[in-house]
C-alpha cells in the first residue's frame, strides 16, 4: 500500500484536495453540529460582513478536503488506530448565499430545488411537505445564507471550535445563527437509529478496501462547477421521529398479522431490527447477511414487500433503473441516547434524525426518490415485466401523505396481503438546499480575494532615477534634506 505522503491529490483531473470532506466519504466522527448563517447586509460599496467572517473562517478553521480524509484512513489502516485526524469541516452555500456574496450567474448551480429554495411552493407542491409555517422558528428565518458542518469525536472540542467561529468578534458579522447538534447512537460498536433500526449498512461507497476510487459512481455525487471545480448538492432536513407512535403501528399492526414485533418491524424496514436482509436466512449459501440486497429474488413481494422502507427507497432492480436515482446519506440522529432496539422505554424528549444527502442533482435524485418512490401509493409496481401498476401504499417511514392514498398490503403469516395504514411517524420540522463548492472557490469569496476593498493607487515614480539609491528620485532626496537640516 503506497504511503500517505505519496498518494496522488488527483484523479483522472479531478483535484481531490479541491473536493471538501464528507462528500465522498462519511466523516466518521461522533458528534456533529450543523450551524446555520444569516449576514448582515452591507452597505453599497463596503465590504460585506458575510466576506469577513469568510476570511476568518479559513484563518481559524479552514475546510477539511476529501485527499486529507482518504491520508487519514491510510495512517489508521497502516497501524496508527490512535491517530486523530482532528475535526472534519465543511461548509455550504443557499441560493440566497451566492446572491449574498454576489456570485456571477454563471456559476450559480442550476438545479431547480435549489434555485427555488425548499420553503417555495414549488418544493412543497412536489413533496408534499408541510407548510414552512408549521417548521421550526429557527428554520423559518429568510434567508439562510450558509450551512457549516462541524465534526468531532470530542463535544468540547466542538464546544470551543463553534465559539471561535461564532462567537466573540465574529458574533458582529452574523444577525441570525442556528445551531443543531447530531450524535451517533453507538450500542454494542453498532450505530442505531431512534426507531430501533441498525444504521448505516447500504451507504454508497465512493472507495474499494485499497482506498481506490470508483469511478463509476462519482457522476451521482459530483457536479462540475468551474474549471477543473467540482461540488455537491446537500440537502438537509430535520426529521422528528414520533418513537411513541411508531411503537403503537407496530404493536397494532403485529396483532392484525399474528407475527411478532421484530417480525413486524422487519417487513416496515426491509431489514431486521440488527440489520440483516429478511431475503437471505442466517447461515445460508448467499453469504453475509449483510450482502447487497437484488429485489429481483422476490419479484411478488413474498418476503418482503414492495411498500418497506428499503424497497421504495431503492427499487435495486433493472427495470426502476434506481441507480441514477440514488443518493450518499450523511445523516446524523438528534434528541435522546439510545435505550434499547425494543423501544421499551420512549423517550421523553424530541427526538430524531437530522437527514443530510449529497448527489449531482436534486431534482434527479433526492426530489425523483421522494416524489415517485415514497410518496407514490404504486411504485415500485409489481409486475415489472408487464409495466402494471399495483396499489402498495406510500412509504410507511419516510413516506408524505395527501390524505387519500389508501393503505399499505401486508404480509400475514399465511403471506395473505392485510390492509393497514402505517404513516405518519416522521415529520419535517425544517430544512433547505445547498450546495458545497470546491475549496478554491469559497477562498475566492473573502473582501481581499472578491474585490470588496477599492483598489490602492499605484505608486507612482520619477522617470529619472538615481543609481545605487533605491530607486528613491532626486526630489524624494532633496525633500528628506530640507527635513534633516530644519
Amino acid at each position: 500500500m503506497a504511503h500517505p505522503q505519496s498518494m496522488p491529490s488527483y484523479w483522472r483531473g479531478i483535484p481531490l484536495d479541491g473536493i471538501q470532506a464528507g462528500i465522498l466519504k462519511p466523516h466518521g466522527r461522533t458528534c456533529l453540529r450543523c450551524a446555520f448563517l444569516s449576514f448582515h447586509p452591507h452597505k453599497p460599496g463596503s465590504p460585506s460582513p458575510g466576506s469577513h467572517w469568510l476570511t476568518s473562517f479559513f484563518k481559524l478553521a479552514g475546510i477539511t478536503s476529501a485527499d486529507k480524509q482518504i491520508r487519514d484512513t491510510l495512517y489508521r489502516k497502516e497501524g496508527s488506530d490512535r491517530y486523530d485526524g482532528g475535526p472534519v469541516i465543511s461548509l455550504h452555500l443557499s441560493r440566497w448565499g451566492y446572491e449574498y456574496f454576489h456570485i456571477p450567474e454563471n456559476t450559480l448551480p442550476a438545479d431547480p430545488f435549489f434555485l427555488a429554495g425548499m420553503k417555495s411552493d414549488f418544493s412543497i407542491e412536489a413533496l408534499s411537505d408541510p407548510r414552512p409555517d408549521r417548521w421550526e422558528k429557527a428554520f423559518q428565518t429568510d434567508p439562510i445564507h450558509v450551512l457549516v458542518l462541524l465534526a468531532d469525536d470530542d463535544p468540547d472540542n466542538l464546544d470551543a471550535l463553534q465559539q471561535s467561529l461564532f462567537e466573540g468578534e465574529n458574533d458582529r458579522y452574523i444577525s441570525h445563527l442556528h445551531i443543531e447538534a447530531g450524535q451517533k447512537l453507538v450500542r454494542n460498536g453498532n450505530q442505531y437509529e431512534h426507531f430501533g433500526y441498525r444504521d448505516g449498512i447500504s451507504s454508497l461507497k465512493f472507495f474499494d478496501s485499497d482506498n481506490h476510487i470508483i469511478p463509476d459512481r462519482l457522476p451521482l455525487v459530483l457536479r462540475q462547477n468551474g474549471l477543473n471545480r467540482y461540488g455537491s448538492y446537500l440537502v438537509f432536513r430535520k426529521l422528528r421521529q414520533n418513537v411513541a407512535g411508531f411503537k403503537a403501528h407496530l404493536d397494532a399492526l403485529a396483532g392484525k398479522l399474528g407475527l411478532s414485533y421484530e417480525q413486524t418491524a422487519a417487513q416496515v424496514m426491509g431489514r431486521s431490527l440488527n440489520g440483516a436482509s429478511i431475503l437471505r436466512k442466517p447461515g445460508s449459501s448467499t453469504g453475509l447477511k449483510y450482502a447487497p440486497i437484488d429485489f429481483q429474488e422476490d419479484p411478488k413481494g413474498l418476503v418482503c414487500p414492495f411498500h418497506a422502507h428499503i424497497r421504495k427507497s431503492n427499487p435495486r432492480d433493472a427495470v426502476h433503473q434506481s441507480d441514477p436515482h440514488q443518493i450518499i446519506r450523511r445523516g446524523i440522529p438528534y434528541g435522546s441516547e439510545y435505550r434499547d432496539h425494543y423501544i421499551s422505554n420512549i423517550p421523553e424528549q424530541e427526538v430524531g434524525l437530522l437527514f443530510m444527502c449529497y448527489q449531482s442533482s436534486i431534482n434527479d435524485q433526492f426530489a425523483y426518490i421522494q416524489k415517485n418512490w415514497l410518496n407514490s401509493p404504486h411504485a415500485p409496481y409489481a409486475h415489472a415485466s408487464k409495466k402494471e401498476y399495483f396499489h402498495v401504499g406510500i412509504d410507511p417511514i419516510a413516506g408524505q401523505s395527501r390524505g387519500d392514498d389508501g393503505e399499505q398490503n401486508w404480509l400475514d403469516a399465511g403471506r395473505k396481503r392485510v390492509p393497514y395504514l402505517f404513516s405518519d411517524v416522521v415529520n419535517l420540522k425544517g430544512g433547505e438546499y445547498f450546495f458545497a463548492p470546491s475549496i478554491a472557490f469559497l477562498r475566492e469569496l473573502g473582501p481581499g480575494n472578491r474585490g470588496d476593498h477599492p483598489p490602492k493607487k499605484p505608486r507612482s515614480y520619477s522617470p529619472r532615477r538615481s543609481a545605487g539609491r533605491r530607486g528613491y528620485t532626486h526630489r524624494t532626496r532633496r525633500r528628506r534634506g530640507r527635513r534633516k537640516t530644519r
